[in-house]
């Protein structure tokens, strides 16, 4: 399957035009280990959804990095406010306080509280 997709892109006009080109040098891999559930968990904003009831059009995510579980929630407008009561109300209630929460430093989710 590697060797096919590999000729596919070679024969592939618009996929050799429209690649992204990658300016910094490859690197291996690091796995991030985590001992326990929750004790490392990522999260982000999937882009705005069609307009779901009561007009929520953004989903908070957040994944735990080893059962790879899921808690996801709609919600109308993504502030600090907002996330905040989203990590309360799904993770800390449930799963106590994580030790790292990894997100994409996105301004909405560094609030100060």
């Amino acid at each position: 399957m590697k060797k096919y997709s590999f000729q596919h892109d070679q024969k592939c006009d618009a996929c050799q035009r429209h690649i992204n080109i990658l300016h910094q040098p490859a690197e291996p891999l690091h796995p991030i280990i985590s001992p326990w559930p929750f004790m490392k968990c990522g999260m982000d904003i999937v882009a705005k959804l069609p307009v779901a009831p009561r007009g929520k059009v953004f989903m908070l995510v957040m994944t735990d990095y080893i059962s790879k579980w899921i808690e996801a929630e709609a919600v109308i407008q993504v502030i600090d406010k907002e996330v905040v009561s989203f990590i309360k109300r799904n993770i800390l209630t449930r799963f106590r306080i994580p030790a790292e929460i990894i997100c994409d430093n996105g301004p909405n989710l560094l609030a100060n509280e």
